[in-house]
């Protein structure tokens, strides 16, 4: 099937790596494994993306292509620009994950920063959506209560 608009035109999937992944003769054990033991939630392209640079994806043939899910989550930084993993090298070789129920070294200066930028006087660093509401329906309900006792 081919898809156009003013300036993109594609084929979707590429007909090499459809035919990799879904052939009964040699079919591609990661499509397999991942039809076995992954959750069916949604439904994906037979087509598997090895890596990334920049803006673009790129499938187990080689194919390029536009990665228009690359900030699906919290990363909407593109894959491997050579100055973020320059950083992410030297900040793994310190630590790869330092628990907000100790003290560390970032979180105070952050904290001060997002509190001069806001005009706020605290800050809540959240892992997820689902804390970050957590935390502010916990607010909340300090809030009321504070409200109702004055």
């Amino acid at each position: 099937m081919r898809t156009s608009s003013k300036k993109v035109s594609t084929t979707q999937p590429a007909p090499k790596a459809k035919k990799l992944a879904v052939s009964s003769a040699k079919p591609d054990a990661r499509l397999l494994d991942a039809e076995k033991f992954l959750l069916p939630t949604y439904k994906r392209p037979a087509v598997v993306m090895t890596q990334g640079r920049g803006a673009f994806v790129f499938d187990c043939t080689g194919k390029k292509y536009l990665d228009f899910l690359g900030g699906i989550a919290v990363n909407a930084l593109g894959h491997a620009h050579p100055r973020i993993v320059k950083v992410i090298r030297r900040e793994a070789a310190r630590a790869i994950h330092l628990s907000n129920l100790y003290h560390n070294a970032f979180q105070g200066p952050l904290a001060r920063k997002l509190t001069e930028w806001s005009g706020l006087d605290r800050v809540f660093f959240a892992n997820s959506g689902t804390e970050a509401i957590d935390g502010a329906m916990k607010l909340a309900r300090l809030r009321r209560k504070a409200r109702c006792r004055s």
